[in-house]
């Protein structure tokens, strides 16, 4: 793959171009958030070595949290989520390659690890959830309901700051816990929204323990073979049900155990590296075969289309 990387700016912030022109792969790296640009680069790179990619006009892949076209078809964008009102197509996310900034290296590594520690019983009987609040209101409500009902919940808020000298990030109050320290600690588990899908929700499913999943508008790609009490105990996106949730998951633990198993089995089925690397190659094959459309709205292909006639991606 041939990458060209450009100056930042807030129009193009989390945006990635991908292409494929005269038998050469080729991406233009318009900077996003951490490494997200570069750790999806790495994945498509890998679908190309190992599935071999037909060739395909201009894409544009958002890397951040929500999905951006709002109806528009006129236009196609590649994001990590699609929802109700979107027309976004749905793709594997960073995360399958790695999030050094908060410790995970190597995604495969992070699943193993995580399968490992749910093999053990757990130090707490208890749902725990660790992050950060200040994404979403109902992490705050969340937040409150561990403060009434410790007996059910523990639940604790972080902030990130950054280390000047290291990539990782750490947190204000020194209360980070890396993924398998939190399925070490709790019994059951939560994935809950936060400024749009959430993705520790695969690396939750790879630990066997029984998980909840809030609803929430932002579906990954798997997410439409993802089923609710086989795969995972749903809770409502208001979080009025949670605490009965909990407390049938405590009440029921052979039945809450035997779907925490079935959702590992998914998640090792449908979540590995690999499997994500050939839904790109899929999804990319499909693209090639489907009506060509602009990759942005006019005005963005107005700014682009002369970066990418210089790259050689378009005429």
């Amino acid at each position: 793959m041939r990458t060209h990387t450009a100056e930042p700016t807030p129009e193009f912030h989390e945006k990635l171009l991908l292409w494929k022109s005269g038998g050469e792969l080729g991406a233009l790296n318009l900077r996003g958030y951490e490494t997200r640009n570069e750790s999806v680069l790495a994945l498509v790179a890998e679908a190309e070595r190992r599935h071999g990619l037909p060739e395909f006009a201009p894409l544009t892949v958002h890397t951040g949290d929500q999905p951006i076209n709002t109806g528009d078809a006129g236009w196609r964008s590649l994001a990590f989520s699609r929802a109700e009102g979107f027309l976004d197509i749905a793709v594997p996310d960073f995360l399958f390659d790695g999030w050094p900034q908060v410790g995970i290296d190597d995604y495969e590594q992070a699943c193993s690890g995580a399968a490992r520690a749910g093999e053990t019983a757990a130090l707490d009987s208890r749902l725990g959830w660790i992050g950060n609040c200040d994404t979403n209101p109902v992490r705050w409500q969340l937040h409150a309901l561990g403060a009434v009902n410790p007996e059910l919940l523990e639940i604790t808020d972080i902030t990130w700051v950054p280390e000047p000298e290291h990539a990782r990030l750490s947190t204000a109050a020194g209360n980070y816990l890396t993924i398998e320290q939190q399925i070490t600690r709790w019994a059951l588990l939560l994935d809950i929204e936060g400024r749009g899908y959430s993705a520790r929700l695969k690396l939750l499913l790879h630990s066997g323990r029984p998980l909840l999943v809030q609803d929430r508008p932002w579906q990954e790609f798997f997410w439409p073979a993802l089923e609710p009490w086989a795969h995972f105990i749903p809770v409502r996106r208001d979080l009025g049900d949670l605490l009965e949730r909990v407390a049938w998951a405590r009440e029921h633990p052979d039945e809450a155990a035997a779907i925490g198993r079935a959702g590992q089995l998914f998640a090792r089925a449908h979540l590995s590296r690999g499997a994500a690397v050939a839904e790109w190659a899929t999804r990319l094959a499909m693209l090639a075969e489907a009506p060509q459309l602009p990759y942005a709205p006019p005005a963005a292909c107005r700014l682009l289309d002369p970066v990418l006639r210089n790259l050689g991606a378009i005429d």
